[in-house]
């Protein structure tokens, strides 16, 4: 066991240390509202001072001395008894706290929803039924209560103000049960075989998932990430609440009939079931611990209806068919120890149980079926308890989140693998698109044939020399090397064409192979020459011998002719197939085509020197320079076309192309530039020009001026004569005027003083209405601080700003800044509650500032105006947040006078 806060040393001397800090602030407390009771003024320096006397008083008393740690031994803690403290009668189906259990909803039997004192259970607010629906279950989160009807329809309440939030039928039967997991996530059960998860994020309700189970649910409940369901079919069901619906789903097998309710507390599932028992499950390994009762009055002996925790204490409650509630120890220290039974509700079923839990009580609110609805309490938790039970949570949550962080884990290896061999796919597939890559895996894998040869052939030299001591062993191996040299052709035909397709699959492959072909041709064309000079020489005696060797030769210029052409296809082919080849072919097709045309013009040249004599020939000299000149720019086309395919074929030409492109687009933008630049220069000029005529008609108005100031200095000077004679009189005006403002001066000097003792007593009214130094301590405490490193007269501003963001919310008017507040009149009795509270505590940090300031501090302030303005409104505002505050609270010592 872990240890505790009461194992530690010094523990019990800090408690007494504590309690008596406590029992003399409480002293001094009472003598301070003693005093001003009998109407002393006090501020709340005089209250620091005061505060400090008692403290010098403690510190002269002696000290107590830490005992010595005493080894820690196991208290076996008795159960103080737990009674009923209120009963009250009321048909209900089912019930839900609130507000702390302050208030509670029941679902009635005609079909209304009523909202009652936690404490008495008389009815607050009611709201009505629709129709035939029933509220089956009920479910409370932070701001919201979830409504589960007979029908399958869900609505949210607002359970501050009682208002419809959302209405929604997505089950098609009884909703039978909510959870809720710790990141606000709310889940839905249904007696359709349904669970549907709903975000509750910016309150929009939306449904998110929707899972299906074999059989009817009737209860669900949530720990961590896990989702347990229940119902007829005997099996608890534990889903991953973040999981879609095609997902795993551990089952836990053990009752024998209807799970009626689930439980999850101090890291343990409980179940209880019609079968009378209740089983404590292990919810990682999904294994039955203990079913629990085992001796004369400590088990069930009806069908188990509710269960219901305390989380402090550490132990739940269960209730039964025959009105009979047993209390269990949650924890397996003691074997989940049976450590109560009640027999308040003997008789009648008991329908459901709610509990609140504080530090060092537990509430409980048991329905029967009879009608008769009780409250019970218990003081049996700890404060120590209580931290520990807070420590072992945060543990079990710690645990949870590590074991989804090794799923992550897992999961990311998992996907890092997958990556890792869709790269190497991709790779391959990539590499299988390159022509060096693809020679280069064909190298890889006749490198492991080879491999692979070397290693059988290591093998084959083994197994000859065991064959070879016998005769019938000699023979199968000549056997199997005639078989080897068949195979070794075969091979050796499927390397040369494997080595044609890759020579072929390039252009130094197809040259090679035409280089080839034309040595073998040469070398064949050399031994059929040296064969026919021998022939020569041997037939050369004879006429016939003569023909047939000149007929041969005439065929052989022939054949030589013919090779050649076809020798200068082949080479333009090949020449063609790359791009320094083509630009080769077309700059020797050029070449000819200038040559034969140099020699047409040499001719033409000739043949008018020879002919310039008649005038016929000049006019057919004529003509043909037409022609050519035709010829010429028709040649000039072609030589453009060819120029433009060269360009489209070639990466110079592309490149060309593009680059003239470029310096057409860089000249029109140029020229576009120099467009614009000149319209905006003769805009300028427009623009001065208009400026100089403005300049100009100045000018001659400033003319027009100086002629009219002469005249009226003129006059002026006409009328000095008549001013002097008026000096007397103002003289006399002045001290009459000065005379008034010093009495004018005097009037506002009162009026200030005035204004402060008002201010005063305002302030005074307002402390005297709302502060309670009882209450308001702590707010003392952290005003006096603050005061220490904020100006006093800053949070003083705040405090008055805040109230006035308070009055502009609920008027909706723009309030000026010293002037009365408009439109508060209207709405000054139908203020918010949480406004309410804003008002006070901002009235009081006012109150506690002003008596901090220093009288500089009061005069400099700039909201004396705008206080008294409003006094009457700060008044009513005092006033009903402090009864709000009174009802909150509920204590009569706290209302205002």
């Amino acid at each position: 066991m872990k240890e505790r806060l009461f194992d530690l040393p010094g523990h019990r001397v800090r408690e007494m240390n504590e309690n008596q800090k406590r029992v003399q602030r409480m002293k001094l407390e009472k003598k301070f509202m003693h005093e001003v009771s009998q109407g002393k003024c006090y501020k709340l320096g005089e209250y620091h001072r005061l505060q400090e006397e008692e403290l010098l008083k403690i510190s002269k008393k002696p000290l107590l001395t830490p005992p010595r740690a005493q080894p820690k031994k196991k208290v076996e803690r008795e159960g103080e008894p737990i009674r009923v403290i209120h009963e009250f009668s009321a048909s209900v189906r089912c019930l839900e706290l609130t507000q702390g259990g302050a208030s509670i909803w029941t679902g009635e039997n005609n079909g209304s929803i009523s909202i009652r004192n936690g404490m008495t259970g008389d009815i607050v607010h009611k709201i009505a039924g629709a129709g035939e629906m029933y509220v089956d279950t009920l479910f409370a989160t932070e701001t919201h209560m979830w409504v589960g009807m007979n029908d399958g329809t869900l609505r949210i309440y607002d359970h501050l103000v009682y208002i419809l939030v959302s209405e929604a039928q997505s089950h098609g039967d009884s909703v039978t049960s909510f959870a809720a997991t710790f990141d606000g996530k709310v889940f839905s059960a249904s007696a359709d075989c349904t669970i549907i998860k709903w975000d509750t994020e910016a309150n929009s309700f939306a449904m998110m998932v929707r899972l299906r189970l074999p059989e009817m649910i009737r209860t669900i409940a949530c720990y961590g990430y896990n989702l347990f369901s229940a119902g007829d079919d005997k099996i608890i069901r534990c889903m991953d609440t973040e999981a879609g619906p095609n997902q795993d789903v551990r089952e836990f097998h053990g009752h024998e009939e209807a799970v009626n309710c689930l439980l999850v507390q101090d890291g343990y599932l409980f179940s209880g079931s019609k079968d009378h028992t209740i089983k404590a499950w292990n919810m990682e390994h999904g294994e039955c611990i203990l079913t629990l009762g085992g001796g004369p009055g400590m088990a069930h002996e009806a069908p188990i209806t509710a269960m219901i925790g305390d989380v402090v204490a550490h132990r739940f409650w269960s209730a039964d068919t025959e009105g009979i509630i047993h209390v269990w120890e949650s924890t397996p220290e003691n074997e989940f120890k049976h450590l109560q039974t009640l027999r308040g509700h003997e008789g009648p079923p008991i329908i459901g149980l709610k509990s609140f839990c504080t530090i060092d009580a537990v509430k409980l609110w048991s329905l029967a079926a009879n009608g008769k609805n009780r409250l019970w309490y218990s003081a049996v938790n700890k404060m120590e308890d209580a931290v520990q039970s807070t420590i072992d949570a945060m543990e079990s949550i710690i645990n949870q989140d590590l074991v989804e962080i090794a799923k992550w884990k897992e999961l990311i290896k998992k996907l890092e693998s997958i990556d890792e061999r869709r790269k190497n796919e991709l790779c391959n597939a990539l590499e299988a698109t390159c022509l060096w890559h693809t020679q280069r895996a064909y190298l890889h894998r006749w490198n492991r044939y080879l491999a692979v040869k070397r290693q059988w052939k290591r093998r084959e030299k083994i197994a000859h020399m065991l064959l070879s001591g016998t005769e019938k062993g000699v023979t199968f191996l000549y056997f199997q090397k005639l078989e080897r040299f068949y195979l070794q052709q075969k091979k050796d035909k499927r390397q040369k064409a494997m080595v044609r397709g890759l020579a072929a699959s390039n252009s130094n492959g197809i040259t090679m192979a035409y280089w080839k072909k034309m040595k073998c041709y040469t070398m064949v064309t050399k031994k059929r020459a040296e064969t026919n000079a021998v022939a020569e020489c041997m037939a050369c005696h004879s006429t016939d011998a003569l023909r047939r060797l000149t007929w041969k030769k005439m065929r052989r210029f022939v054949d030589i002719i013919g090779h050649r052409r076809r020798r200068n296809a082949i080479a333009s082919n090949i020449m063609r197939s790359s791009e320094k080849g083509l630009l080769q072919h077309y700059y020797f097709n050029l070449r000819s085509y200038r040559i034969v045309k140099l020699k047409m013009l040499r001719k033409l040249r000739a043949a008018e020197c020879m002919a310039a004599g008649s005038e016929r020939i000049f006019t057919v000299n004529y003509f043909r320079k037409l022609r050519l000149f035709a010829r010429m720019s028709a040649r000039a086309k072609r030589r453009g076309g060819i120029s433009d395919v060269m360009g489209t074929h070639t990466s110079i030409g592309i490149i060309s192309r593009y680059y003239n492109k470029l310096v057409g687009y860089y000249k029109s933008e140029a020229t576009d530039k120099l467009k614009r630049k000149i319209e905006v220069e003769q805009a300028r000029n427009v623009e001065l020009q208009a400026k100089y005529d403005a300049k100009a008609a100045v000018l001659a108005r400033l003319k027009t001026l100086d002629d009219k100031r002469k005249e009226i200095e003129d006059a002026l000077a006409a009328k000095h004569a008549a001013a002097e004679r008026n000096n007397l009189a103002r003289e006399e005006l002045e001290k009459l005027k000065l005379a008034m403002e010093n009495k004018i001066k005097g009037a506002e000097e009162r009026v200030e003083k005035a204004n402060k003792e008002r201010i005063e007593d305002v302030m005074a009214m307002l402390k005297a209405k709302c502060l309670n130094y009882h209450l308001d301590f702590t707010l003392i405490s952290k005003i006096r601080d603050q005061v220490k490193m904020i100006p006093v007269s800053k949070i003083f501003l705040e405090g008055h700003m805040s109230i006035k963001r308070v009055v502009i919310d609920i008027t909706k008017f723009n309030q000026i800044t010293g002037e009365r507040w408009k439109g508060l009149e209207k709405v000054i009795d139908h203020i918010p509650d949480h406004h309410k509270s804003t008002i006070l505590h901002s009235i009081k940090t006012m109150i506690i500032c002003f008596d901090l300031m220093s009288q500089e501090i009061k005069d400099s302030l700039d909201t004396d105006e705008e206080i008294l303005a409003n006094t009457e409104y700060l008044e009513q505002m005092v006033i009903i947040a402090v009864k709000h505050r009174d009802a909150k609270l509920g204590k009569a010592a706290y209302r205002v006078k």
